[in-house]
């Protein structure tokens, strides 16, 4: 019997919509997400009923949605899962970006959709974590993952599918502009290197669905979606994704506002990636959520 968390998020569509005061106080160490965009709670529990009660008195539109449990025995039960890594924060300024080509924005929005990367990720070995897997700070357009050599070598072995790999530079050695281009490679660097930037190129063949949602933050020059609340966790039909260990997505598909773009992009990966991590020790991998406490995010696909 799968273990869950019962979350309740509202059907209401408009953007000033709010949880009434006496559900936000109240309920206030149960928000999903550390945000107040739903409500979690075990099953059983007197919070749970208490909430429900509340909820009826006050005619709230909810809906219901389970937040799965996973842990390390659980994972083979789901064939998808979200990729969190941990966060490396040596690199605050992302100087292998170019943002000439992003969308302008408007006055509420710095937008950074069209920034496109155009050097390899230079880092510094005495100050860098040394984790298997990590995240590059501030960047979620796309998300920079850095990988040691390692699970490198470990994912091509095992005949991983839906990424490429690029070397990373070390800041003490030398090394040539051609050397610096994100495209350029070389047997030397290849051989050379102790990190790699994975970089996921499958991507789902439809995005993914949510319910009703309610857009806080839109770019008005490009129609990138920064805030929304709603819509419940994310879910592919059954049949999507395609058997691929690596995919990323940067859509989704809603009920009330149709296909719209998100401003970052979200990378889905395969039971066997968590498996191998957990199986080899590799190290990374964050917790998909701290509220509630989830370590591993699972893909729902109904």
């Amino acid at each position: 019997m799968k273990k869950v968390y019962k979350s309740y998020f509202s059907h209401d569509p408009d953007p000033g919509w709010s949880w009434p005061v006496e559900i936000s106080e109240r309920f206030q160490a149960h928000s999903v997400f550390e945000m107040s965009a739903g409500y979690y709670f075990e099953p059983e529990s007197a919070e749970h009923s208490a909430f429900l009660a509340l909820a009826d008195r006050l005619r709230l539109d909810i809906f219901a949605q389970d937040l799965v449990r996973v842990s390390g025995k659980e994972v083979s039960d789901y064939p998808y899962y979200r990729l969190n890594g941990k966060v490396d924060k040596e690199y605050e300024k992302p100087e292998y970006m170019d943002w000439q080509s992003r969308c302008a924005g408007d006055e509420q929005t710095m937008c950074r959709v069209g920034g496109r990367q155009h050097t390899k990720i230079v880092f510094d070995p005495a100050r860098s974590k040394s984790l298997d897997i990590m995240e590059l700070p501030e960047q979620i357009n796309p998300h920079i993952y850095i990988i040691s050599k390692r699970l490198k070598d470990s994912l091509h072995e095992h005949g991983f599918t839906g990424f490429r790999t690029v070397p990373c530079l070390e800041s003490q050695n030398r090394f040539s502009q051609s050397d610096l281009a994100l495209e350029d490679s070389s047997a030397e660097l290849e051989a050379r290197a102790n990190k790699f930037q994975l970089i996921v190129t499958a991507r789902p063949e439809h995005p993914p669905h949510v319910r009703r949602i309610r857009i806080r933050r839109r770019c008005t020059s490009c129609g990138t979606v920064y805030l929304f609340f709603g819509g419940g966790t994310p879910y592919f039909e059954r049949g999507e994704p395609a058997d691929t260990d690596f995919q990323v997505y940067h859509s989704y598909q809603s009920e009330n506002e149709g296909t719209f773009d998100i401003a970052g992009r979200v990378c889905v990966v395969s039971t066997r990636f968590i498996q191998l991590m957990e199986e080899n020790r590799f190290t990374g991998l964050e917790l998909y959520s701290k509220t509630p406490p989830i370590p591993y995010g699972v893909v729902p696909i109904h």
